[in-house]
């Protein structure tokens, strides 16, 4: 299956060690092929790179997460621009899904979860996703 994980799964996954979204991102490093562009990971390194987060994971840390996801993630520049979301700083993650012909977007963001379908691509919660894969 071709996945998009959104920012807010990596960061519940890695930071808050959320149990749901750690089952949901190591399934699907395994499983799945995780796609990223540069655009949506360049948002999940400012985020993990937040000084608010330092108290949480030593930086270290961070850089071996970071590295970890470019060895197991494919990168794909999308091409087409979408402005469907409410929020426009996550049309970025649906842009990504049709350019990579993903399957599934996986997200916590009530924004995404909204369009679920997207264009034939699943928009769905940690849960959901657990729930169906």
């Amino acid at each position: 299956m071709r996945l998009i994980l959104d920012t807010n799964i990596l960061v519940s996954a890695f930071v808050f060690k959320s149990e749901t979204a750690n089952i949901v991102v190591r399934h699907a490093a395994k499983k799945h092929t995780l796609f990223f562009s540069e655009s949506t990971f360049k948002e999940l390194k400012s985020t993990l790179l937040k000084p608010k987060f330092s108290s949480f994971v030593e930086l270290q840390t961070i850089r071996n997460f970071i590295l970890n996801l470019v060895r197991i993630g494919e990168f794909i520049e999308p091409t087409e621009k979408i402005i469907v979301c409410r929020d426009p700083r996550d049309n970025k993650f649906l842009e990504l899904a049709l350019a990579g012909n993903a399957d599934c977007i996986v997200t916590g963001d009530k924004d995404l979860l909204v369009l679920n379908p997207f264009r034939g691509i699943k928009i769905i919660s940690p849960g959901d996703f657990l729930i169906q894969f």
